[in-house]
């Protein structure tokens, strides 16, 4: 079922003393728009800190990964189509839109002696 995903706002910093302060305001607009053909929202509850691979179903490729972290952090491991893995660390949530090279596996890891953690993901491919 092909679905449009969506990610739209602006990434505002403002100063801690507000505008006023005459510090800069950074105001960055997201209007990001995604045709999806295929998309999974799994769930993991990490009770220890092995790794767990991720389960993409049906999907052959990911272009879109979003990943919302509760409890402690988690280690992302993305392999790419061009054979690549990368580790990135998670520690509340993460966001990769990448439409030429997909995402061909995942596995997630909790921080060593962490608490419970529960990660929540949105994986996209592109129809």
């Amino acid at each position: 079922m092909a679905n449009t995903l969506r990610f739209n706002g602006e990434l505002v910093s403002i100063p801690l003393l507000g505008p006023e302060s005459g510090a800069p305001v950074t105001t960055i607009p997201i209007d990001e728009t995604v045709q999806l053909g295929n998309q999974l929202a799994p769930q993991y509850t990490l009770s220890d800190d092995n790794t767990v691979a991720v389960n993409l179903g049906g999907l052959t490729g990911v272009n879109v990964v979003f990943v919302k972290v509760i409890g402690s952090a988690v280690t992302l491991r993305m392999t790419s189509a061009l054979g690549t893995t990368q580790a990135v660390p998670v520690d509340s949530v993460l966001l990769q839109i990448s439409r030429s090279v997909p995402i061909t596996a995942l596995s997630i890891t909790r921080a060593a002696g962490g608490v419970q953690t529960q990660v929540l993901l949105f994986l996209g491919q592109i129809a």
